[in-house]
C-alpha cells in the first residue's frame, strides 16, 4: 500500500480532507479562520500550492467551522459543514449554495439543515441512491454528549430532510471506544464517507478519539435496498484502517475519482506519536485497488 502525503506544509488545511474531481479539475474544500476556501488544480499533487479562494466569508459570525464538503447536485454547487455560535452544545450542520455549477463562485448560506437544527451534529455527507438523496451525519441524539452516532435521513431538497432520522451505527466494538483521560466523550462514530463500487454501497467512518493514535476507520455495508432501515447496514467486525509504521491515527476519510477513473482514498493522520495535536496532522491519500482495504 503506497501512501502519499497530499498537504504537508499548511496544517490549517490538513484536517478532514475533501476533494471533488469535476470538469477536469480537482477542487479541495477546507475551512480556516471561520471562512471556507477552495483550491483548484488539474494535478492532485499540486493542490498544496494552488491559489486559496475564499468562497464563503461568513457574514453570520459562525464559529468552529469544520469538515466542509463540496457537492454538485442537479448542476448546482453546495457546501455542507458544521459550526456553532461559540458554544459547542449548539454545533449544527449548515449548507451553502451558489446557483451555478462553478465551485469557485461565492456561496450564500441557507442556514442549518432543516429538521436536524436542534440536535448536536457534525460531519454531514450526501448519499445518492436509486434516484434518492440522503443525508448522513454524526450526531448526539437527545443531547447525549457522551456518544456520537451515525444517522441517516432522506432529503426532499439539498437543504431539507423529509423523513425521521435513523441511527445506523453506534460504538459497538472496543476499537470504537478508545479515548484519553483528558476528555469525557466516550463513544465516537463520525466522519462518514460514501464509496460506491458497482452496485455496492459502503460507508467508511472514523471511530474512537480523533486526538489519539487509536483513531481508526471502520466500515458499514448496505446489505438491503432500504438505506433508512438500520438492519440494512452491516458493520464490519474489525476496523479496516488503523495506525501502523507509516501512519498514526488515520481518520476522517473521503473519496474522489481521478481523470484516469482511479479511486483515491483521502484521510488525515498525525505526523508523529510525540505530538498528538490536531494541528500536527497531514492530509494523505492512497490509490485503491479494493484489495488493499479488505472490503
Amino acid at each position: 500500500m503506497e501512501i502519499k502525503t497530499l498537504i504537508k506544509e499548511k496544517s490549517s488545511k490538513s484536517r478532514d480532507p475533501y476533494i471533488l474531481y469535476f470538469k477536469d479539475l480537482y477542487y479541495y474544500c477546507f475551512s480556516r479562520d471561520d471562512k471556507i476556501y477552495i483550491c483548484a488544480s488539474k494535478d492532485l499533487e499540486l493542490l498544496e500550492n494552488a491559489e486559496e479562494i475564499v468562497v464563503y466569508k461568513n457574514e453570520n459570525g459562525l464559529k468552529n467551522m469544520l469538515g466542509p464538503e463540496l457537492h454538485v447536485i442537479n448542476n448546482k454547487c453546495y457546501i455542507y459543514f458544521s459550526a456553532d455560535d461559540g458554544n459547542n452544545e449548539n454545533h449544527k450542520m449548515y449548507v451553502l449554495y451558489n446557483d451555478s455549477n462553478n465551485p469557485l463562485e461565492e456561496y450564500k448560506s441557507n442556514g442549518p439543515i432543516k429538521s436536524i437544527a436542534n440536535n448536536w451534529a457534525t460531519d454531514g455527507t450526501i448519499l445518492r441512491y436509486q434516484n434518492g438523496l440522503y443525508f448522513i451525519w454524526s450526531g448526539c441524539d437527545k443531547n447525549n454528549y457522551s456518544s456520537q452516532d451515525l444517522f441517516i435521513a432522506k432529503m426532499e431538497t439539498p437543504y431539507q430532510i423529509c423523513t425521521e432520522k435513523t441511527i445506523i451505527s453506534t460504538s459497538k466494538y472496543d476499537w470504537e471506544k478508545y479515548r484519553d483521560d483528558q476528555n469525557n466523550l466516550v463513544f465516537v462514530n463520525e466522519g462518514p464517507a460514501i464509496l460506491t463500487i458497482e452496485n455496492n454501497v459502503y460507508i467508511f467512518y472514523s471511530a474512537s478519539s480523533c486526538w489519539s493514535e487509536d483513531y481508526c476507520i471502520g466500515l458499514l455495508e448496505l446489505i438491503g435496498d432500504k438505506p433508512l432501515l438500520a438492519a440494512s447496514w452491516k458493520k464490519h467486525i474489525k476496523p479496516i484502517f488503523t495506525s501502523n509504521n507509516q501512519i498514526i491515527g488515520p481518520g476522517h476519510c473521503s473519496f474522489t475519482t481521478t481523470k484516469n477513473n482511479e479511486k483515491i482514498m483521502l484521510f488525515h493522520s498525525f505526523n508523529d506519536k510525540s505530538n498528538l495535536d490536531l494541528q500536527n496532522v497531514n492530509s494523505r491519500y492512497i490509490k485503491l485497488n479494493y484489495s488493499n482495504i479488505n472490503l
